[in-house]
């Protein structure tokens, strides 16, 4: 397991940033931490180094939100772009059969996306290989967050 810290939201978002640059396509990244702990700000790094345009919303409301993807992880090692970005919250579902009706395994299936799923206790049977859980929390300073990566 990796403990990174950061001091403000936008180391939060650099972070992100750092993923996007990395993070292969077909990927899932489960985010888990605290309203507030950061989660959002991380996937809004994320989107912008996989090239997404325009405004990252919090999918809190809608529960989820696909954007195109402009451009690859240049370290991909071959494996191809990422053309797509799928940021799901769940935290509104009320049961797995709801996920089904979001179309959860054909996103969990898109090779040529990364999937972030915020609150995604009710998708735990889905992990997989290819899933990465990242847990943020409050540090002992305002906007210090503490993120451990496995």
């Amino acid at each position: 397991m990796l403990k990174l810290t950061t001091g403000s939201p936008k180391e939060t978002r650099a972070l992100g940033g750092i993923f996007g640059q990395t993070i292969r396509p077909g990927t899932v990244l489960f985010l888990r931490g605290d309203l507030g702990s950061g989660k959002t700000v991380f996937v809004k790094g994320l989107a912008r180094a996989l090239g997404v345009t325009g405004r990252i919303k919090s999918p809190s409301f809608g529960i989820l939100q696909s954007y195109p993807a402009q451009r690859g992880s240049p370290r991909s090692g071959g494996a191809g772009k990422v053309k797509r970005l799928h940021h799901l919250d769940l935290y509104r579902l009320q049961s797995g059969r709801e996920l089904a009706e979001l179309g959860f395994h054909e996103l969990l299936r898109d090779q040529a996306a990364v999937v972030a799923v915020e609150w995604p206790d009710k998708a735990r049977r889905f992990l997989t290989g290819n899933t990465i859980s990242v847990k943020f929390s409050h540090g002992k300073l305002p906007h210090e967050r503490i993120i451990h990566v496995a």
